[in-house]
């Protein structure tokens, strides 16, 4: 089915101030340069070029300067010193036609195997453009945020109702509306917790933030809104906001924030949010055993630092520990696996390199830095994550799923005495993958973009 094109040519890539490559590369296919430089943002099938509106121009020649020249606030470098002219043309060319070209299997149900058993994808919500988050209710109904700003209640029996209440959004770039989670005691309080992008005036300026806010839901609203957490700095960048939200079981709030594209400003410096993980009581005050709560020169919430875009995030029980996958650049996903004041690197240590092949650091591991679990060279593009505990996919028990963005799959990382073991690529092709949650009938639900819809994953055993 042909779709309308929505939205701009958005970042190729995600690091601001590098500098490009002053070696050309030799003559080669547009596909094998999409696929260098472009897929890992846009998807290995153009997918986030398709349903959207074009912004710079749809057209070669437009398409063509916005590589050469890159986009400052949309994180993508120029291009014009790694790549020829003619190589940028044929790119532009190759980007639209593809761009144009209809996706197969866009919607119905579709049949895949995992290594222990096959499972049907059964598509069930389709009013969200991008599914950044789904969140199951104790009926089973599901609460699923769209980046636009909207949030919607899809019901037991199918019905969708739209959820008023919520403050504006930044939506642009990266952000919009993002994350939301239950307070532990939701069946009581009915308290839910939601990240957005929060747009800022700071002198003069328009700038965003990443804020997290503690709401009621009454019916189909949500009421009593409080802000609990605002990232500071603000920034006039649109990307790497993070963020996801998690509790443990002692009823903390893990809170994910990104490095705002300012890797040389934010990450290692414990006077800024941004690159972070916090750690906060669930009224938003700060937790008194947090690591940095008696040190001077460091802001009380961070539990973490040396993040540059965490956006999964999931508890642990059996470890008692969060675990958070992590965008790198190109190259160099994580899974890091948080301990109380640890350090994870960025941009000291570094998997990978900067979008325009140039060197980020040599250092992959460093004396007072945490390692990660897993890294993942080329990047999946990992958003949000999930430890399987239902009996439905019992096989799957105590694995950590993690979506790819870039190629379109499911990654399991199985776990072993709390450790990966091994990986499993599932789900291979089905789309761009945003957000993945258990329900509380058991099913894994997994959200997909362009087009956005929401799939149950049924096994057939």
């Amino acid at each position: 089915m042909k779709r309308p094109i929505l939205l701009a040519l958005v970042a190729f890539t995600l690091s601001m101030g590098i500098k490009p490559s002053l070696q050309v590369e030799p003559q080669s296919d547009p596909e094998i340069h999409y696929n260098l430089y472009c897929a890992s943002c846009h998807g290995r099938r153009l997918e986030s070029f398709r349903s959207r509106v074009w912004t710079v121009g749809k057209n070669p020649a437009s398409i063509n300067t916005v590589i050469r020249q890159g986009s400052a606030d949309k994180a993508m470098p120029a291009f014009a010193q790694l790549l020829t002219e003619d190589q940028t043309t044929a790119l532009a060319k190759f980007i639209l036609e593809q761009s144009q070209i209809p996706m197969e299997n866009e919607s119905g149900d579709e049949l895949y195997s995992s290594a222990e058993f096959k499972m049907a994808a059964e598509v069930v919500f389709t009013e969200a453009q991008v599914p950044w988050s789904i969140t199951p209710l104790p009926d089973s109904s599901l609460l699923i945020t769209d980046r636009d700003g909207q949030l919607f209640c899809r019901k037991q029996d199918g019905k969708t109702e739209e959820i008023s209440g919520l403050p504006a959004v930044h939506n642009k770039g990266q952000g919009g509306l993002l994350d939301l989670c239950l307070h532990p005691d939701f069946s009581n309080n009915h308290q839910v917790y939601f990240s957005y992008s929060k747009p800022v005036e700071s002198e003069g300026k328009k700038m965003s933030t990443t804020a997290v806010c503690r709401a009621v839901l009454r019916g189909q609203s949500l009421e009593e809104i409080t802000e609990i957490f605002e990232a500071k700095p603000y920034f006039s960048t649109n990307h790497h906001y993070g963020s996801r939200l998690a509790f443990d079981n002692d009823g903390f709030l893990y809170i994910s924030v990104g490095d705002r594209g300012k890797e040389n400003e934010n990450p290692q410096n414990l006077l800024s949010d941004c690159g972070k993980v916090h750690r906060l009581n669930p009224d938003g005050s700060i937790p008194t055993d947090n690591p940095f709560y008696n040190q001077a020169n460091a802001n009380k919430s961070i539990f973490t630092y040396g993040h540059r875009n965490p956006q999964g995030m999931a508890f642990n029980v059996a470890q008692d520990r969060i675990w958070v996958n992590e965008h790198g650049p190109r190259g160099g996903d994580e899974v890091n696996i948080l301990n109380a004041g640890a350090n994870y690197g960025w941009p000291l240590t570094c998997y990978g390199i900067n979008y325009d092949g140039t060197t980020i650091t040599n250092d992959k591991t460093k004396e007072g830095i945490s390692n990660p679990e897993v890294v993942w060279v080329p990047s999946i593009a990992p958003c949000d994550a999930l430890f399987v505990s239902s009996n439905l996919y019992y096989p799957w028990k105590g694995d950590y799923l993690v979506p790819s963005m870039s190629f379109g799959y499911l990654n399991r990382c199985i776990v072993k005495e709390n450790k990966v073991v091994n990986q499993e690529k599932l789900l291979e092709d089905i789309g761009r993958m945003r957000s993945i949650a258990q329900g509380a009938d058991g099913f894994i639900y997994l959200g997909l973009e362009n087009p956005g819809r929401v799939i149950r994953l049924r096994p057939l055993w």
